[in-house]
């Protein structure tokens, strides 16, 4: 028995060979890409997805009202704040990143002059690190 709770699995099955393709129980249409895809052929009224002709008014109900509860309580979820807009503290904090940055920098290599890039031998990349 399955823990899934979500009504769409009653009505459709999983194709063992390919974990993006279901077939409807009721009309055998296989469907792709993803199980919601399955939801909006069984609820139909969706443009880019074609109807169960055989659907029955009551799975409708049940697979719509799943979607709306499913929608409620993601919206519910408080989303993380939004740093952007938080008030800088540079006052507090000052970095200073532009000289760390360009001495960084200058430990590196120089760049090669053609665009292609000879290949380093494996375990040899830690040798050239800028911070050792």
């Amino acid at each position: 028995m399955s823990n899934r709770t979500d009504p769409t699995w009653k009505y459709s099955k999983k194709h063992e060979d390919n974990k993006f393709r279901f077939t409807c129980n009721f009309c055998n249409k296989v469907v792709t890409v993803s199980v919601y895809r399955v939801k909006l052929h069984l609820v139909g009224g969706y443009p880019d997805v074609t109807s169960c002709p055989n659907c029955p008014e009551p799975v409708k109900e049940e697979i719509r009202a799943f979607m709306c509860k499913k929608k409620e309580t993601a919206s519910s979820i408080t989303p993380l704040p939004n740093f952007d807009e938080m008030g800088n503290d540079e006052d507090e904090f000052h970095v200073q990143s532009k000289p760390l940055l360009r001495g960084l920098l200058a430990l590196l290599p120089p760049a090669p002059s053609s665009n292609l890039r000879s290949p380093r031998p494996k375990g040899l990349w830690m040798l050239n690190s800028p911070l050792t």
